[in-house]
């Protein structure tokens, strides 16, 4: 905001001058006023009179260097000139009177400088200051500025960078599992057996993951235990926890045929075997059917699945003497998120998690001071039927039942 300094001087106060001599177009020097006057207690001034010419610069330039007093009288609106109309413009107002020059307007000019410039000054000073702040400002807003480009500079090279190295690292898994298929693919029955025993760390296949079938091979092995327990191992065995949790027929029976030889004329059959296994896996509660060909996973991994079996067989005992059976898993088994959103959706049949099942789902390791008895209880009080919890903490993880 810009200040203004004021400071006036009355070089000649107004009044009413007495008139002591006049000339008409008297010669001063190079030019030659209109009228001469000599006025009481002030000296000569020139009079111009401006009908259609008005003095100009060259004019009030020869005045100021004559040192003469000059005022000019516009009558550029009067054509019908009388002596009453001219008493009024000339002595009852001052709006068509100005002056052209005063020899004491410099020096008072001058003066007045003079006595405003301390405020001048401080002007000056405060003008400079707020300068150099703003310049300040603007310098250091320049520099966020450069600063924020170079980080998210920096950030985009990084994220870049990221990017390259999450493909680089997902190739990287891609081509060592396509070696581990390559590899279980090439390797014959009894070492396919072998691979999923050490994977599982069972001293043998599970026969809780073991479905009868009619047929004498599938696959491409005798033993169809072998190939069930690699689906069940490759496509349901903690894979809640990566937060995947959908199987279909035909994704299961690529699956498998990536790893397992089959002569061609045993597809059909294959394709028979799969089915039944696949229901066999839902009537054990490790898939749950949807629609016909789309599953969603429903234990967290094998040793949920065990628990489950056991869970079912017994079905009929009190849910306290039950719930009392299980038991916490150590705090470095304790699910991690995923685990118990995915088991959580798909018991609940909902496509996300709100109220009592979320409540549920967010289970943390400080429940172990409880007893999983004290925990249906209290999923009770949400509205979840207690045995339902129970089985819902032993699909998710929480809890296991001794076999």
């Amino acid at each position: 905001m810009a200040t203004v300094h004021r400071a006036s001087r009355t070089i000649w106060a107004s009044a009413s001058r007495a008139l002591l001599h006049v000339e008409l177009e008297q010669a001063v020097g190079s030019i030659r006023p209109d009228v001469l006057v000599d006025l009481a207690g002030f000296g000569k001034i020139a009079v111009e009179v401006a009908v259609t010419h008005f003095a100009d610069e060259s004019k009030i330039a020869t005045l100021r260097e004559l040192g003469l007093a000059a005022v000019e009288v516009d009558l550029s609106d009067v054509r019908d000139a009388t002596f009453e109309i001219l008493e009024a413009i000339l002595f009852r107002g001052c709006g068509a009177t100005a002056w052209l020059h005063h020899p004491a307007v410099e020096a008072a000019e001058a003066s007045l400088l003079e006595e405003i410039e301390p405020a001048l000054a401080a002007a000056r000073v405060a003008a400079l200051k707020a300068k150099r702040a703003l310049e300040a400002k603007r310098s250091l807003e320049y520099e966020q500025r450069s600063q924020a480009e170079r980080e998210r500079t920096d950030q985009q090279r990084q994220q870049g960078f990221d990017r390259q190295a999450a493909v680089v690292e997902q190739q990287r898994r891609e081509e060592a599992q396509q070696k581990k298929t390559e590899q279980f693919l090439a390797a014959g029955e009894t070492e396919k057996q072998a691979i999923l025993v050490r994977w599982l760390r069972r001293d043998t296949l599970p026969i809780s993951l073991y479905a009868a079938m009619p047929w004498k091979k599938t696959f491409g092995v005798t033993s169809a235990h072998v190939w069930q327990t690699a689906l069940f191992s490759g496509l349901i065995h903690r894979r809640p926890a990566r937060g995947l949790f959908v199987l279909t027929f035909d994704t299961a029976l690529r699956w498998l045929r990536d790893r397992f030889e089959s002569a061609f004329v045993d597809a059909d059959t294959d394709e028979m075997a799969l089915r039944e296994y696949l229901k066999a896996l839902v009537e054990r509660g490790a898939l749950v059917s949807r629609r016909q060909g789309y599953f969603l996973t429903g234990v967290a991994d094998l040793a949920s699945f065990e628990s489950l079996q056991q869970f079912r067989a017994d079905h009929e005992m009190p849910l306290p003497a039950l719930a009392d059976r299980a038991a916490w898993v150590s705090s470095a088994e304790w699910p991690q998120a995923n685990q118990p959103t995915v088991i959580a959706l798909v018991m609940s049949g909902s496509i996300s998690l709100s109220g009592s099942w979320y409540r549920l789902s967010i289970l943390q390791d400080n429940a172990r001071a409880g007893t999983p008895h004290r925990m249906c209880e209290y999923a009770d009080t949400l509205g979840i039927d207690p045995r339902t919890a129970l089985e819902y903490l032993v699909r998710a993880g929480f809890v296991r039942l001794p076999r």
